[in-house]
């Protein structure tokens, strides 16, 4: 795959990232585990929803046990229907289209269960920046996040 359309890609999502932050969010139940040297993060994500994903610092396993979805990363787009297993690499970030309602777990090697550290050291927070935008568009979504 051409390194400048994973970029292109990356780009996408990092843009779509900035879009999405500034439209009402859904909250989505999220269950911790532990077991000795992994942490497994399982969360719900109704149909309809458009997921990103945050830029992860570890190479982990996902697992899809119930639903189906749209998947958009620098590697490409595909679907996942569950059961679906794979690797995601370092610094993969993916946007999800929900199409029907999906329970998903990411599965990380560490030996922290402090979830705070955990959700500060795995992945990185999105950056928002809109400024790509048309200023008019760039106000249109500031009033949007400020009725939110």
């Amino acid at each position: 795959m051409s390194e400048e359309l994973s970029v292109s890609r990356d780009v996408e999502i990092a843009q779509m990232a900035s879009i999405f932050s500034h439209f009402p969010q859904v909250e989505m139940p999220v269950n911790h585990m532990f077991a000795p040297g992994v942490y497994m993060r399982e969360i719900f994500m109704p149909a309809g929803s458009f997921i990103i994903g945050k830029k992860h610092n570890t190479k982990h396993f996902n697992v899809a046990i119930s639903g189906k979805a749209k998947v958009m990363s620098g590697e490409g787009v595909f679907e996942v229907q569950a059961p679906y297993v794979f690797v995601s690499d370092v610094g993969v970030q993916k946007l999800l289209y929900i199409l029907e309602d999906m329970r998903w777990l990411t599965i990380h090697p560490t030996d922290e269960t402090d979830i705070e550290v955990l959700e500060s050291t795995l992945a990185e927070e999105p950056v928002i920046d809109i400024s790509f935008l048309h200023p008019e568009l760039q106000d249109m979504l500031r009033s949007l996040k400020q009725l939110a």
